[in-house]
């Protein structure tokens, strides 16, 4: 009966609240330090994916002013490529332009193409 008594006086709301507060505190730690790490992930996983898409714009500018009048793939296959690369979400807006500038090249290649088709018996 002592015991019970003991226990019940040693227990009081007081301290079952601040106990359950702790529990909380610790909970909250735990979720914000898991929130945290998964937008670190997050940005560090963005961050790379936007270095790859510029190493991409990199090459589709460096083989299109190359290619110039030799064709070294079809029209379509580079304006495919230009389409997924414009189809990526989160693009910035400098890689934006970049793309929009290398469509404009390509449609210039494809009217010169037609006229040198058309001019040809």
């Amino acid at each position: 009966m002592y015991l019970v008594v003991w226990t019940m006086l040693s227990t009081t709301p007081l301290k079952l609240l601040t106990r359950s507060l702790h529990r909380l505190k610790s909970r909250v730690r735990t979720e914000v330090s898991a929130m945290t790490k998964r937008a670190r992930e997050a940005s560090r996983d963005k961050l790379a994916h936007v270095l790859h898409i510029d190493g991409e714009i990199k090459h589709l500018e460096t083989v299109l002013r190359l290619q110039r009048n030799n064709d070294l793939f079809a029209h379509d296959y580079w304006k495919q490529r230009i389409d997924e690369a414009q189809s990526t979400p989160g693009l910035l807006p400098a890689q934006k332009k970049r793309l929009d500038k290398l469509r404009n090249l390509l449609e210039m290649f494809m009217q010169r193409q037609d006229l040198s088709d058309r001019a040809q018996p």
